[in-house]
């Protein structure tokens, strides 16, 4: 069961960061905002992201902030209460264009005139069904496999996880208008994904408790701060 699980968590992550374009989204497209020139590497640390920046945000409650540094991510993360229901801002992830260009040497060398907007394009969309049915596939192989020594107990689990976590990939992503140069939404993660000139924020805004948040109103609070970070970014 577990052999079987790793191996779709596997084809999951390689999807995500597959370095394979998609045919339909190759072409560069030009950014339209003033970019985002307090960052200039994922270790930058945004000064301003304090419990007066959240003032508008957390009245009368006041944001209680945690910051996480390692040698290749920094974490910011907020919470605070409004008529007694949590919410949640955090930056999970913030990448600049030459760091990919880096960490992802082979899909930029394939594509040289990529702008971020294109690398997130390409990257962070939904599974077609086509694509779904071919990993299917490669799970149903390996099961297949493994028959013998896991016999057919685990057989209906196994289809229920595979099933879920596929269509997790499949029309998880949703286009937000009118946030930074490009912005996607992967509705069943909860993480938003916004470009602003050559920076990437990854973003996951919730109100409520997890497994009970309202996925709208966290989206409406991950879209509104954002756009405050962007204009203090400018």
């Amino acid at each position: 069961m577990m052999k079987q699980y790793s191996l779709l968590v596997l084809i999951v992550m390689m999807w995500n960061c597959k370095d394979t374009p998609s045919t339909n989204d190759s072409i560069a497209f030009e950014t339209t905002s003033k970019g985002c020139s307090c960052i200039t590497s994922s270790q930058d640390e945004l000064d301003f992201f304090t419990e007066d920046f959240f003032n508008e945000f957390a009245q009368p409650d006041v944001a209680k902030i945690d910051t996480y540094k390692s040698k290749t991510l920094v974490m910011y993360k907020s919470n605070w209460d409004v008529d007694k229901t949590p919410h949640f801002f955090n930056i999970e992830d913030i990448e600049t264009l030459d760091e990919l260009k880096k960490s992802r040497k082979f899909m930029f060398e394939k594509n040289p005139d990529w702008t971020m907007v294109d690398y997130v394009k390409n990257t962070y969309k939904s599974m077609t069904k086509e694509e779904v049915e071919h990993y299917e596939a490669i799970l149903h192989e390996q099961a297949e496999k493994q028959k013998e020594s896991m016999g057919d107990v685990n057989k209906d689990a196994q289809k229920a996880i595979e099933s879920t976590a596929l269509a997790m990939e499949q029309n998880a992503y949703r286009t937000i208008e009118n946030l930074g140069d490009y912005a996607v939404w992967n509705h069943k993660s909860n993480d938003l994904y916004v470009v602003c000139g050559d920076v990437l924020f990854q973003i996951r805004g919730q109100v409520g408790p997890w497994g009970k948040h309202d996925k709208e109103k966290g989206l409406e609070l991950a879209t509104t701060v954002t756009k405050k970070i962007i204009n203090q970014c400018q």
